[in-house]
């Protein structure tokens, strides 16, 4: 039986039959917990996948970004097959709403993506309006995940990457040296040319 405890970061995990009746609130702490322990228990994983999957309805940006960067984290993703596709779903969910999403939780999203090798058409389609309709809230860290997702995925997208510019061109002085170089670093290896940089 699961703890009846108000405060969740308290909550344990006792048997891996329990997952199906977590709540938001104790995935998160569960997939914290396995995180920070470095679990690697493939059936553990793919069941705690599946129930953010039938979750996924009543998750907000941060929850998803939480926790489906959790299991990015696991080696698991990339080696099982039916968690991988789990994965696919998950971000496709979440594409669903990226109206309701910052342009940062966006770039965790596109980041989280690169990290497990998925390229999903519905989340890079989805990045431009969401940084195009709040441009004043996208910051250095957001452009440097953005520049990592796409070149991880070799995805060469124009009007994002026109974005990229436009914030490095406005910004430059908030980024360090390093965070230029690799922009620019992304910008040769997707063979990107921009006309206003």
């Amino acid at each position: 039986m699961l703890p009846a405890s108000k405060s969740t970061s308290l909550f344990r995990l006792r048997r891996i039959e329990d997952l199906p009746k977590l709540t938001v609130p104790q995935l998160s702490s569960v997939v914290s917990k396995a995180v920070q322990n470095k679990h690697t228990d493939r059936a553990f994983w793919y069941l705690l996948a599946l129930r953010v999957q039938h979750l996924s309805s009543i998750l907000n940006p941060q929850d998803y970004c939480h926790i489906m960067s959790g299991i990015a984290t696991s080696d698991s993703v990339l080696k099982d097959t039916a968690l991988r596709a789990i994965m696919s779903s998950l971000i496709d969910s979440a594409s669903k709403k990226l109206q309701l999403f910052s342009p940062s939780q966006v770039s965790v999203l596109a980041e989280i993506s690169a990290n497990v090798e998925l390229y999903r058409e519905s989340l890079f389609t989805g990045i431009l309006p969401v940084w195009a309709a709040k441009r004043s809230f996208v910051d250095a860290s957001s452009v440097m995940r953005i520049c990592r997702a796409y070149r991880k995925l070799n995805v060469l997208d124009e009007e994002v990457l026109d974005e990229v510019v436009r914030y490095v061109k406005n910004s430059a002085f908030d980024m360090s040296p390093e965070d230029l170089c690799e922009v620019l670093d992304t910008f040769a290896f997707l063979s990107y040319r921009s006309k206003s940089l």
